[in-house]
């Protein structure tokens, strides 16, 4: 009864259209009623009412959830998650930010975009799992341009699939991490309508000196370094439900 009790709370919230404010005050985002939000509270817990039931969906939460409690990230995060047309089809959004002054033009350089796209492919590729990235792009989701890299992961059945945004939100950067199975025709719009309703994105205040690329690259880097071992444990996952 408890349980139920909880998930009609939880649901509930999400059902009246409140707004989620992100980490560290950089915005907030509007998630549809399908949406089930786990902030703080909700990560510090093993298990929720709402987790999915589908064994792979539901390996894919927990070893993210799990995660981000180790690294003592669940002040930092907000994980938002929705199932697919099918029961294994998990899609994630991943909401956390960097305390980096970055314009949207240091960021799209092409020399900042390759270092991004190589430190995120040196750390989460192996044998097992090869990361690509099959393409970047600028993304034109907010009135501020972002980035926009997509990756898949190989060694799985279906393939898994990665997008990384990344927006400038004042004095800050915002990244958004969302995964999805290859097979999930609704993933990618039902993802880019959350990421639509963010309403942070905007260029640093004042004037910014340039940014080092090495910087630029290292600033991404750290971020994503942090979250390295929750990826292992979800490649871990991945490989046991293929």
């Amino acid at each position: 009864m408890l349980r139920s009790v909880v998930a009609v709370v939880v649901l509930a919230g999400v059902c009246l259209g409140q707004g989620v404010v992100l980490p560290e005050a950089t915005g907030e985002i509007m998630p549809g009623s399908e949406w089930t939000v786990l902030r703080a509270a909700e990560l510090a817990q093993v298990e929720r009412a709402t987790d999915p039931e589908n064994e792979i969906a539901r390996a894919m939460l927990l070893t993210t959830v799990a995660e981000l409690r180790d690294q003592n990230r669940t002040e930092q995060n907000v994980l938002l998650h929705r199932l697919g047309k099918e029961a294994n089809q998990l899609q994630l959004v991943q909401c956390y930010s960097q305390d980096t002054r970055v314009t949207s033009e240091e960021l799209l350089g092409e020399s900042a975009v390759e270092k991004i796209r190589d430190n995120v492919i040196s750390e989460l590729s192996t044998l097992e799992l090869p990361l690509t990235c099959t393409g970047t792009e600028t993304s034109q989701t907010w009135a501020v341009p972002a980035l926009l890299l997509h990756f898949e992961y190989g060694g799985t059945q279906p393939a898994r699939r990665m997008d990384l945004h990344v927006v400038p939100a004042g004095n800050r950067l915002q990244y958004f991490e969302t995964h999805y199975l290859a097979g999930d025709l609704t993933a990618v719009q039902a993802t880019e309508d959350v990421l639509g309703t963010f309403n942070g994105a905007k260029e640093p205040d004042g004037r910014v000196s340039n940014l080092l690329i090495g910087g630029l690259a290292g600033a991404v880097a750290g971020i994503l370094t942090a979250l390295i071992r929750r990826n292992r444990q979800q490649r871990r996952a991945m490989t046991a439900g293929s």
